[in-house]
């Protein structure tokens, strides 16, 4: 597989579009081709780099004549440059359309619309997907409502994350390398996005399986993290390596009061520990 992208500095957009493209194409390494390289290259192995069902190749280019050659070539994936997007001739440029989404979200629907993607994967990476695009179009001053947010710059963001990969910009090599790093990282991020997906499928559906007591507090037979079950309970009830325990919802606005029982194991402000299931819910009760 052949891709095309700008050179210079490069942004979460390109670079999620190029590790969405190597994931989930199932190809195994990247190889960034110099614009020296490819000008010298022949026609034949131009084409071993489109053919290609392994290898990831990648140009960064604003070379106007290498655009064009790419523009003209069906087979060729245009990212980011050539200020066209016209998704059957693998062209997802936004630049010239200031309503268009990001490349990254222009390619994630494109993969799913070949196929290349799950409904659960396309259901639970939307978001994150519209994430990184609305901040690389600015969309809706996104960038005001950052800055005012992180004005001691504090917080960093995955854009923010993505774009710290780069350096001198007039170094080309420097940058194709880091360029490189960049979309591995981007990989990484994918499947940790991916396994915590389904993690936390697993747990909502714990939490759908839970019983409970009528003053907000759930109890459930396996782990389950606060992220899941806090909106809708103040305390919960679940077993850990070392007993029973009754968790506080937000350590911060609930507190766990003084507690006198011989199943007692450990108390903190905002977790106990008991020997007992009944230990517990008995306590739980009295809240």
């Amino acid at each position: 597989m052949l891709t095309i992208t700008h050179d210079g500095i490069f942004h979460a957009d390109e670079v999620t579009a190029e590790a969405e493209l190597l994931k989930w194409n199932k190809l195994s390494k990247i190889i960034i081709i110099s614009e020296e390289e490819f000008i010298t290259s022949s026609e034949e192995e131009r084409n071993n780099w489109i053919k290609s069902n392994n290898i990831l190749y990648i140009i960064r280019t604003r070379n106007q004549e290498i655009i064009s050659w790419g523009l003209k070539n069906p087979n060729v994936y245009m990212l980011d440059v050539g200020r066209v997007y016209d998704y059957p001739k693998l062209n997802f440029d936004h630049h010239q359309d200031n309503d268009s989404d990001a490349s990254n979200l222009l390619i994630f629907e494109y993969l799913y619309n070949i196929g290349k993607l799950t409904d659960f994967i396309y259901l639970h990476f939307y978001s994150f997907m519209e994430g990184i695009s609305d901040f690389d179009i600015n969309r809706d001053s996104i960038h005001d409502k950052w800055w005012e947010f992180n004005n001691k710059n504090k917080y960093r963001n995955l854009s923010n994350i993505i774009s710290g990969f780069n350096r001198n910009p007039r170094n080309e090599k420097l940058q194709n390398e880091q360029f490189k790093k960049a979309v591995e990282f981007a990989i990484q991020i994918l499947e940790n996005e991916i396994i915590t997906s389904n993690i936390k499928l697993d747990f909502e559906m714990i939490f759908m399986n839970r019983d409970y007591l009528p003053n907000r507090v759930v109890i459930l037979d396996e782990y389950c993290p606060n992220y899941i079950w806090e909106k809708y309970e103040d305390y919960a009830i679940m077993p850990q390596k070392k007993g029973w325990y009754l968790i506080a919802s937000n350590y911060r606005k609930k507190i766990i009061p003084e507690i006198n029982h011989k199943d007692l194991i450990l108390k903190t402000s905002y977790i106990a520990v008991f020997k007992t299931k009944e230990a517990v819910i008995e306590i739980a009760k009295k809240f």
